[in-house]
């Protein structure tokens, strides 16, 4: 879900370069940096979903666990 929300934000962040509709002005933020208000949401959506899949990357070791590693198959390496 945490991907989608990432991959939702990048696209809709695309799409509404060439939306023609007006736009809203959000405290000054639309006027200042030229962007949506959808894409200012998009760039807010993306980012938290970059935060949060991080710290869930790095809760789970950082690494995904290799196939030839003694803890996952449940024996004991040999010397």
């Amino acid at each position: 879900m945490i991907t989608y929300w990432g991959l939702y934000a990048a696209a809709r962040f695309v799409i509404e370069f060439f939306r023609g509709d007006p736009r809203g002005d959000v405290l000054g933020l639309t006027s200042l940096t030229g962007l949506s208000t959808s894409q200012l949401i998009s760039l807010l959506v993306g980012a938290t979903s970059i935060c949060v899949l991080a710290v869930r990357w790095r809760r789970a070791g950082g690494a995904a666990p290799r196939a030839d590693d003694a803890s996952v198959s449940g024996t004991a390496a040999s010397a």
